[in-house]
């Protein structure tokens, strides 16, 4: 099963079994707070520039965090690391912080998306 693409899959799956009871509310309110925000744009203008932008900092905060916590959880030093294990770092806490922004998007297109005045008509 090593290095083969079954099995990476298998282990990617394993992996993400421990974790369901987490991802699957998480989607089922990002599925609920989708709705809402269409269900409220439907006679307000919409923008995008600003939750985007507030999803992309919460983001790069996520990445801050996580690069700097990472190594302590793992009962590590910044002491003990090396050349990949720095990749490695930096790979998981650019994972975490793209979740994260894909993740919060739906809460920030609620709270920044819609504004409340209705649509003017360009006529």
């Amino acid at each position: 099963m090593a290095f083969s693409l079954i099995g990476l899959i298998s282990v990617v799956h394993e992996f993400f079994l421990n974790y369901l009871y987490i991802i699957v509310p998480v989607m089922v309110v990002d599925i609920v707070l989708l709705a809402i925000f269409f269900t409220r744009a439907m006679n307000s203008d919409i923008q995008f520039k600003l939750p985007i932008k507030a999803s992309i900092i919460f983001g790069a905060l996520v990445f801050v965090v996580s690069v700097i916590i990472l190594p302590y959880t793992t009962k590590s030093s910044w002491a003990m690391l090396s050349g990949i294990d720095y990749a490695m770092l930096i790979g998981s806490g650019i994972g975490f912080g793209v979740l994260y922004t894909i993740a919060v998007f739906p809460l920030m297109l609620n709270l920044f998306g819609v504004s409340s005045g209705y649509r003017r008509s360009h006529a």
